[in-house]
């Protein structure tokens, strides 16, 4: 009989901080321009600039995992574009699969195209949840999945000619 209290929620609640991505993208470049020139040159400042940024992506991931702690996955912040990155992406890798196994019969790659989108929708759902408990890089993940999708399916379209 008592009338629920509104909670405040901020807008800003999914947002994720312009700091941490460009702090994650820096320490990722400084970790593969500083192993690439330790690996190449032998250099000992390009090792040390490189285990820096190793260090300092490696940091950012467990703060941004460790950000989510609390929180469980839910479909109501599902996340649609990781959903469809892995479903088109397990039917272009079942065509693709049926082309170099199967390339004399056209409905062998379009059982194996339906295999692969059978299994990337339910690896689609899985991931759909589970990125929600990565946090800040999630959104970032979230970001490369629709650049991901478009290209796949471009990949996918040339596949099939």
């Amino acid at each position: 009989m008592v009338p629920k209290k509104d909670e405040y929620e901020s807008p800003f609640r999914d947002h994720i901080p312009i700091e941490m991505p460009v702090l994650a993208v820096v320490s990722f470049a400084a970790a593969v321009l500083g192993i690439s020139s330790g690996l190449s040159k032998g250099s000992i400042l390009g090792w040390l600039i490189g285990g820096i940024g190793a260090a300092g992506f490696l940091a950012l991931f467990i703060h941004s995992i460790y950000s989510q702690a609390g929180c469980s996955p839910s479909f109501e912040r599902f996340k649609v574009s990781v959903f469809l990155f892995f479903v088109i992406f397990g039917a272009v890798a079942g065509i693709t699969a049926g082309k170099i196994g199967f390339d004399h019969s056209r409905w062998m790659r379009v059982m194996d195209g339906l295999a692969g989108l059978v299994i990337g929708y339910f690896g689609g759902i899985c991931a759909g949840l589970w990125i929600q408990k990565l946090g800040w890089i999630g959104g970032l993940l979230e970001v490369f999945a629709i650049a991901g999708t478009a290209g796949t399916a471009i990949v996918g379209i040339l596949m099939m000619l």
